[in-house]
């Protein structure tokens, strides 16, 4: 009976009551919330624990995880200064929320293993029950020194993280098409051809 919200903008995810409208939990970087809200904010335990910033996607489980695309836009809460973009990345991440301790804990990351990525905006993590895997639309890629976006589709095992596979969307190494593609919020469906 509540309502899990995605602040984009403030670089958090909450969980509301329904019925009274009453905030029940933040999921974000602490830097930017004041009393009384600050009284809700999850407490992060784990040492490779990593807030998310602009994040898409979210979709909580019974369980208590927390699955979301963290976009990773600038790494930082005013006032602090944002590092080069160079350190800037994106990922698929599971979190699982202890909503008693208030607590939350890095699950589940994918950070593309040899070869990170960084999508500004646009993106989803969706987990894939049947296989046990997480479909990530990495949605807006920009291609470097280019006014130009693509997207990909990948979809990971789920521990450890690993490709199984993905699609490109205008193939950045194909110069054919000046034009942007972008993907948001793809889902994995079932094999519309026959045969095996």
């Amino acid at each position: 009976n509540t309502y899990i919200v995605s602040l984009r903008t403030q670089d958090g995810v909450v969980k509301i009551r329904r019925d009274n409208g009453q905030l029940v939990w933040i999921h974000g970087d602490p830097g930017r919330w004041n009393p009384p809200w600050s009284a809700k904010l999850l407490t992060p335990v784990g040492g490779n624990f990593g807030w998310q910033y602009h994040q898409h996607g979210p979709h909580i489980d019974a369980n208590g995880t927390l699955s979301l695309f963290d976009n990773g836009n600038y790494r930082a809460i005013p006032p602090t200064p944002f590092g080069p973009t160079s350190s800037f990345y994106s990922r698929g991440v599971k979190f699982h929320i202890d909503p008693v301790a208030m607590t939350t804990q890095v699950q589940w990351e994918y950070r593309g293993g040899a070869q990170p990525f960084f999508s500004g905006f646009l993106g989803d993590c969706d987990p894939l029950p049947l296989s046990g895997n997480v479909l990530i639309c990495d949605g807006a890629k920009q291609v470097p020194m280019q006014n130009k976006t693509y997207s990909r589709m990948v979809e990971v095992s789920n521990n450890p993280a690993g490709k199984v596979f993905e699609i490109i969307v205008n193939d950045p190494a194909l110069p054919s098409n000046p034009y942007n593609w972008n993907t948001y919020r793809s889902q994995r469906g079932p094999n519309i051809y026959a045969g095996p």
